[in-house]
């Protein structure tokens, strides 16, 4: 399979480059675009600046940069376009990978993670090389996605983040932020859906054997939601209630065409 198209911000524009394999990643963020559609780009662009703020001389590039590559996203077709603040031979690179869209699903197994591979747990972009061989060891499990959990409780999956309905369905809990974990978007789009609805929203710690008997969903920004199914040598979790379909053509519904902000 061919490279997705690259390019590199140089100040001027985004300039067409052979594809690169960075030294580092410092900041990342994707989203998923469907015909010239994105759920809470502005959510997705400003995680991104907030990372790159760190690097206080690269603010306003950070800025210049997004702009272009919004300006440049295609407006049709399925994508899953991907930025990058990233260090190469010495040098910090602003990087746009045009991606098409990967398959999407509606299910997932998954499985508790071997370690906890995160050197940077509160930013997208450092560990993403060490998260992808983690579940990679899931998938050659048989799993889907592995779960991290650190001193005992769930932090977050590789590349999604978890959450889990109470046995009454009242009550949504998000795996709190007492273990740290990148901020997700897309559960940020989940709990605004689920206050829409009446449903209380909660952050709590939950370990593993807490999820035994839950409806547990696995979402991201390329899948939204999805239904975990089964977890491996992990607790038993109960069948799609069908609130997962409700609110995904509910996330769905919240993809804006690229320029107008999210509500």
């Amino acid at each position: 399979m061919a490279a997705p198209p690259t390019y590199l911000w140089t100040g001027d524009g985004l300039v067409e480059s052979e594809p690169i394999t960075p030294d580092e990643v410092l900041a990342a963020d994707s989203w998923r675009l469907e015909d010239g559609k994105v759920v809470a780009l502005e959510r997705h662009r400003v995680r991104f600046q907030d990372t790159v703020c760190v690097h206080r001389s690269l603010i306003e590039t950070s800025h210049e940069f997004v702009e272009a590559v919004v300006n440049a996203l295609p407006r049709e077709g399925s994508w899953f376009p991907r930025i990058d603040l990233i260090r190469h031979n010495d040098s910090v690179w602003f990087r746009y990978q045009q991606r098409p869209r990967p398959p999407v699903d509606s299910r997932a197994v998954v499985t508790t993670a071997r370690l906890d591979p995160r050197v940077q747990p509160t930013i997208k972009g450092p560990d993403l090389h060490a998260l992808a061989a983690l579940r990679l060891e899931a998938q050659e499990e048989g799993a889907d996605e592995a779960i991290i959990v650190r001193n005992g409780y769930i932090c977050e999956g590789a590349y999604s983040t978890v959450m889990a309905w109470s046995m009454d369905k009242r009550t949504l809990h998000s795996m709190g932020t007492q273990e740290p974990r990148v901020p997700s978007v897309t559960e940020s789009v989940v709990r605004d859906i689920a206050a829409e609805n009446g449903v209380r929203v909660s952050a709590d710690q939950f370990s593993p054997h807490d999820l035994d008997g839950l409806e547990v969903w696995i979402v991201s920004a390329l899948h939204g939601i999805r239904h975990a199914r089964a977890w491996v040598d992990g607790p038993t979790l109960v069948g799609d209630s069908g609130l997962r379909s409700e609110f995904q053509a509910r996330w769905l519904e919240k993809a804006r065409p690229i320029g107008q902000p999210y509500r």
